[in-house]
């Protein structure tokens, strides 16, 4: 990719590069037997994390990782944790979103979830997280 030169305001010359395309990555955790890949996706500010398969408090702290290595690497305005196809999630699950949600909100960003599937949303209506953190549906993440 070649960079284009912007002129800023103080006259010096730094490059500029456009928004990188949208990009997906898949991480997976060390063990022969994944329950959970975590993808990503990144585009314009905006990082969305899919979750894929089954959250328990196994492989929480390897996709809170995997989570936490793509922030430091994009250093997203707002990050997305997309459940549509996330199976299973037990209480751990609750407090890697809260996890999510506290080290957006240190960095000036915004985190929220969308597209939770079934059995996740009832394991979040329970927790009471929505008062902290927004949960959108389907319907609510096209508008």
């Amino acid at each position: 990719m070649t960079a284009r030169r912007k002129i800023s305001a103080g006259g010096f010359v730094r490059p500029f590069f456009p928004a990188p395309p949208l990009t997906i990555r898949k991480t997976e955790g060390k063990r022969g037997r994944h329950m959970l890949n975590v993808l990503s996706a990144w585009h314009d500010g905006r990082l969305t994390v899919f979750l894929h398969g089954e959250l328990d408090h196994h492989e929480v702290r390897q996709s809170m990782g995997a989570i936490e290595r793509l922030l430091d690497e994009y250093l997203p305005r707002d990050c997305v944790l997309d459940l549509s196809d996330l199976k299973f999630m037990d209480s751990s699950g609750i407090a890697l979103i809260l996890k999510l949600h506290r080290r957006m909100r240190e960095r000036g960003g915004r985190a929220w979830v969308e597209n939770a599937a079934q059995q996740p949303l009832r394991v979040i209506d329970a927790s009471g997280i929505e008062r902290l953190v927004r949960i959108a549906s389907s319907e609510e993440a096209r508008k």
